[in-house]
């Protein structure tokens, strides 16, 4: 899902992908997210603190390019109602041994 974000955001200028462990969120106020079917949890910080906890910061293209190497083509996005579609109707539900792959990945790239 980040990967979606991070397509989206090309058009503004660069993009990246941050992984932040859950262990980095211990005492921090979360709650479900708008699209929960993605596992999305809205995290009670300022982006600012929030991209200081991201153990990896990946370019966007990188993470599409792990994603891509799956078997994943996240498409680039034009308009931020077009995440939704994409991630509906184009861009499949990790698995978690996905999920795993994707992380080994990111991290050997970090």
């Amino acid at each position: 899902m980040a990967t979606a974000f991070a397509r989206h955001s090309e058009q503004f200028g660069e993009s990246v992908v941050q992984i932040i462990p859950r262990s980095a969120l211990e005492g921090i106020e979360t709650m479900p997210g708008v699209i929960r079917a993605e596992a999305e949890v809205a995290v009670q910080l300022p982006a600012s603190e929030i991209a200081g906890k991201a153990t990896i910061q990946l370019p966007s293209s990188v993470a599409h390019g792990i994603l891509k190497d799956m078997g994943i083509d996240v498409p680039r996005i034009n308009s931020y109602g077009g995440i939704s579609d994409a991630l509906e109707w184009d861009i499949p539900k990790l698995s978690p041994e996905q999920v795993r792959q994707f992380l080994t990945e990111a991290y050997k790239h970090g």
